[in-house]
Formats: structure tokens, C-alpha cells, sequence
């Protein structure tokens, strides 16, 4: 009985440690449903307000892109025009490219977009892809990320696209500070300004 002992617990703690194994694997998993469902949710309802801020505007500037887009308060309008922020946090530029009709009635998009692609093998195809897609493009290189900054301006190039190089001034991590908002913000509306009289 006692040389059965150690196998007895043995046995035990391998089915322990197989339960808790599952179970670890299962909520990992749960987990990942539950973020990516946040994001969908996110994006959905973001999709709404876009959709309803574009009914109600004429001819607007829309802001367009992932969260540095949706992070940034610009003023209601500029050069006469109202300004749509049209910013999905999270987005890609594949995402970006599915939503790209939805701007028909704009006057100008600025495409503030390509932090969620960094690394990417396929980064400029799928850039100059939805700047294929935009009326009137501006494409704003302005990353925390050098690397996609200097890919987005090739992309731009290649699309003919105008770009609007106003960097931001300070990060933290992939976000600009308020004050570099703020002063991005201010220069870029003014570049806007010389945009619409062309």
C-alpha cells in the first residue's frame, strides 16, 4: 500500500495540473473573444456616429483613420467646411479600405492612419489600396512609428496623393500628448485652410 502511495499522488497531481491547464487555456481564449468582441462593439458604434455626423454635413473635411484620428478634437470646422472625425480606434488599413465608401460626400480626407499595420509585409500595397478608395485624399504621416511614416509618404507618392507632413511633437508610447494635439491640431488646420482653395 505504501509503494502504491507516490503513484496514487502522483496520479492526482497530473490530473490536477491537466484541469487547471484546461481551464487556463479556456479563459485565454474567452479572454481573447471578449477583447476582440470590445473592439467590434467599438467599432460598430463609432460606424453609427460616423454615419450619422455625415448626414448631417455638407461638403465636410473628415478626419479619417485609426486612434490617433479618433483621438483628436478639432475645432467644427475650418476653411468654411465642417469637420467629420471620422477615427476607429483599433482600425487597419484593410478595415479602413471596407469603409472607404462611406465618404462619398466629403470634400477632403485626411488619413491619419497605419499604426495598427506596423510590421507589416504588405504595409504600402495596403495603404496605397485605400488611398485608391478616398476622394480626395491628404495622407498625414505623423506615427509615433518612423519606419510607417517614411512607408506612408512612399505609399502617398506613389498614389499621387498629396501629403500633409505636420509631425506631431511628443508621444507617449503610440499617442501624442495633449499639448502635441493641440499644436498638431492648430498647424494642421491652417494647412487645411491653403487645401481648400485648390
Amino acid at each position: 500500500m505504501r509503494r502504491a502511495l507516490p503513484w496514487v499522488i502522483s496520479a492526482i497531481l497530473l490530473v490536477a495540473f491537466i484541469a487547471s491547464f484546461s481551464e487556463l487555456e479556456r479563459m485565454r481564449r474567452r479572454f481573447g473573444e471578449v477583447t476582440r468582441h470590445s473592439f467590434h462593439d467599438h467599432a460598430a458604434v463609432r460606424l453609427d456616429v460616423i454615419r450619422s455626423a455625415m448626414a448631417q454635413k455638407t461638403k465636410p473635411i473628415v478626419i479619417f483613420g485609426d486612434s490617433l484620428a479618433e483621438l483628436a478634437q478639432f475645432p467644427e470646422s475650418a476653411c468654411n467646411r465642417p469637420i467629420v472625425n471620422a477615427g476607429i480606434g483599433g482600425a487597419t488599413l484593410d478595415e479602413l479600405t471596407k469603409l472607404a465608401s462611406e465618404f462619398k460626400g466629403a470634400s477632403l480626407i485626411v488619413v491619419l492612419a497605419g499604426t495598427n499595420d506596423a510590421g507589416s509585409t504588405t504595409f504600402e500595397a495596403d495603404y496605397s489600396r485605400l488611398l485608391s478608395k478616398l476622394p480626395n485624399a491628404i495622407a498625414v504621416p505623423a506615427t509615433a512609428i518612423p519606419a510607417v511614416n517614411r512607408q506612408i509618404v512612399a505609399s502617398a507618392k506613389q498614389s499621387d496623393v498629396p501629403i500633409l507632413d505636420i509631425q506631431f511633437t511628443e508621444f507617449k508610447d503610440i499617442h501624442p500628448t495633449a499639448s502635441a494635439y493641440k499644436a498638431w491640431i492648430d498647424q494642421t488646420v491652417r494647412a487645411l485652410s491653403v487645401e481648400c482653395t485648390r
